[in-house]
């Protein structure tokens, strides 16, 4: 049962991060989005899924092995694991990073850490309650 809990709070966070993240980013990208919107859709399930299997799924299984699945730390974690990738990947890479640069990558971080979050949210309702977390408000 448990590992059931897991994958479709998995396929929820995945749903939830990749609409999100499609809305958002079709505001930020210019012009041509009515026919780049379904291509932008697929990337970002494919992104949204590589973060839950790459980050979100060992992450949530170590939560839910030691913890609790909290409202608070599914937010969190999902933030990080939709924002963080982005500025770790950049300047991972040898690219020369100037302040033009990052700026221009400003609301690409807003948007993925937006997605994460609403990632986290999806994970967290479709999870449930905790046994001891039930008739709590």
């Amino acid at each position: 049962m448990n590992g059931q809990r897991i994958f479709g709070a998995g396929l929820a966070a995945v749903l939830a991060a990749s609409g999100t993240g499609t809305l958002l980013l079709s505001g930020v990208s210019s012009g041509g989005t009515l026919f780049a919107l379904p291509l932008l859709a697929i990337g970002a399930v494919l992104v949204a899924a590589g973060h839950y299997l790459l980050l979100g799924l060992p992450l949530s299984l170590l939560v839910i092995a030691y913890g609790k699945v909290r409202w608070w730390n599914a937010m969190v974690a999902g933030l990080l694991i939709g924002a963080l990738p982005l500025p770790l990947l950049a300047l991972g890479s040898n690219a020369d990073l100037d302040a033009l640069a990052i700026m221009n990558m400003a609301p690409m971080f807003l948007c993925l850490g937006a997605a994460g979050l609403a990632g986290g949210i999806a994970f967290r309702a479709a999870y449930g309650a905790d046994e001891d977390e039930v008739g709590m408000a």
